[in-house]
C-alpha cells in the first residue's frame, strides 16, 4: 500500500497513528524502507514509503522463518494426530 497515509495504516492495522509513525522512523532507520516527501494534488504534504533492497531482503527472510516454523507446527499436531490414532486403535 505504498499510497497509503500512515493514517490509512493506522486504520488497517488497528494501531494509533502514533505507534504507526514511530514504527514508519524506525524501518527506515533500519535501511528497510525509503520515505520521498513529496506535495500532493491537495497541496499537503506526503511522504510514499517504498521497501529497499534490504527491506525486501528481510520481508524474504522473515517470510521464510515464519513457513518453517508453521511447518513444524504442522509437523508436530500430524505425529500427535497419529498418536491419538494409535491409542483409539489399542483402545478398540
Amino acid at each position: 500500500m505504498p499510497e497509503a497515509s500512515q493514517r490509512d495504516l493506522a486504520k488497517y492495522t488497528g494501531m494509533s497513528l502514533g505507534k504507526v509513525n514511530y514504527c514508519l522512523k524506525e524501518l527506515v532507520q533500519k535501511g528497510w524502507i525509503k520515505a520521498q516527501e513529496m506535495q500532493r494534488t491537495d497541496g499537503r504534504w506526503a511522504n510514499p514509503y517504498k521497501l529497499t533492497g534490504k527491506g525486501h531482503a528481510a520481508q524474504s527472510e522473515l517470510t521464510h522463518s515464519f513457513l518453517a516454523y508453521k511447518m513444524g507446527e504442522l509437523e508436530r499436531l500430524s505425529a500427535e494426530i497419529d498418536r491419538v490414532h494409535q491409542t483409539i486403535r489399542r483402545i478398540e
